[in-house]
């Protein structure tokens, strides 16, 4: 008898690792706020970032442990450690008094884009002294945070705008007048291979402006900069995109080109970085 219950608990353990969220005991804040934003790269991918800030400040400088779990139609996410950013290991908080150097404890996660799907989600904050019920919807372009009246949880910025995927834009820059004609070909190349121009809503994407005719606009320097920006939807690879702007790039070393797409690739060719590419699919 005593064996197969530890079988079975033993089983239930590894079960709630694999779901993302152990059974560790959460610890307790007096209040949390949240900044989210909608990132497309680095690591992670596509994906919504939380930062989770304390409400109060503290002399010791710790970070925030959070774990979630997306379960159907709800997402819980858990406070489950406060530790050292300098040791690492758990401490205990010391108070600040007021005129001392006081530090707000901070906390990161990131909710991949697959995992989520356009719809309605309950967005559950728990902590050891709190839990707030929230509603997370997500649009097809838009995510928005709906928060009840409570005095533990809030959110600085409840609406972010996900850039659409499949979209190429970047920055052609150059001096003088002389290399138009050169430029122009270029772009004339880009758009053979599967680029088309496109106009997007007037959002506040995380990586992306334009005006209100959905286009990046120009910029123009005394020092006679040009900076030709460009937006295009993407029907072929990024590694096409790359190897041709590389070709172009090798012909004319005065023209710098910075290309990204919204699937996270990006390609910078200039004076000072060289050749950097970083691709989505890291093939």
């Amino acid at each position: 008898m005593t064996k197969n219950f530890f079988i079975i608990l033993f089983a239930l353990l590894i079960l709630s690792f694999k779901n993302g969220i152990t059974n560790d005991t959460v610890v307790s804040v007096d209040g949390l706020t949240l900044y989210m934003q909608h990132d497309v790269f680095g690591e992670g991918g596509r994906r919504l970032s939380l930062e989770f800030s304390e409400t109060k400040q503290f002399k010791t400088s710790y970070s925030l442990v959070f774990q979630y779990k997306i379960t159907n139609d709800t997402i819980t996410i858990r406070l489950l450690d406060k530790v050292d950013t300098e040791k690492n290991k758990k401490i205990k908080v010391t108070y600040g008094m007021p005129g001392s150097s006081l530090k707000t404890p901070r906390g990161r996660l990131a909710l991949p884009d697959n995992l989520l799907s356009g719809k309605d989600y309950y967005f559950i904050i728990e902590t050891a002294n709190f839990k707030v019920e929230s509603k997370l919807t997500i649009d097809n372009d838009k995510i928005v945070l709906d928060i009840p009246e409570n005095k533990y949880f809030s959110c600085k910025k409840n609406i972010v705008y996900p850039i659409p995927k499949n979209l190429v834009f970047g920055s052609v820059i150059f001096y003088g007048d002389k290399d138009n004609e050169c430029v122009a070909k270029f772009f004339k190349e880009f758009e053979a291979i599967g680029m088309t121009n496109v106009q997007v809503p007037n959002y506040p994407y995380n990586h992306l402006s334009v005006n209100d005719n959905g286009k990046p606009e120009n910029q123009y320097s005394p020092n006679g900069q040009n900076n030709i920006r460009f937006l295009y939807k993407m029907d072929t690879s990024f590694r096409k995109a790359a190897r041709l702007t590389k070709k172009w790039y090798r012909k004319k070393l005065n023209i710098d080109y910075h290309i990204y797409s919204s699937n996270g690739d990006q390609a910078l060719l200039d004076k000072f970085n060289g050749i950097v590419t970083t691709y989505a699919d890291k093939k």
